[in-house]
């Protein structure tokens, strides 16, 4: 689901419904197609809001889980796969 999300640009989103329907998805790095937050488009009228967002706080925790979350799966993967003493003392490891 963290790898999901890191991809997919619906995190929110913002519907206009009267008097023209609008939509606007905004997702982590991306709103609707294009890269988000972005000097061009106006995102960053507030005063330090595109140098903190992708890189120090969402993007990096979000980041961070999933190498997290690859190394947790490759633990249990290797520990699965190996044999009956090597497997009794390695949970106690992977489980922190």
């Amino acid at each position: 689901m963290t790898i999901c999300a890191l991809i997919f640009p619906k995190w929110l989103t913002f519907a206009v419904p009267y008097p023209y329907y609008f939509e606007k998805n905004y997702g982590l790095f991306k709103v609707c197609k294009r890269p988000f937050p972005s000097y061009e488009q106006g995102d960053c009228q507030e005063d330090g809001f595109c140098e903190l967002w992708p890189l120090r706080a969402a993007g990096a925790g979000m980041v961070l889980a999933v190498i997290i979350g690859g190394l947790t799966l490759f633990g249990l993967l290797a520990t699965m796969c190996s044999e009956r003493r090597k497997r009794a003392k390695a949970w106690a490891p992977l489980s922190l």
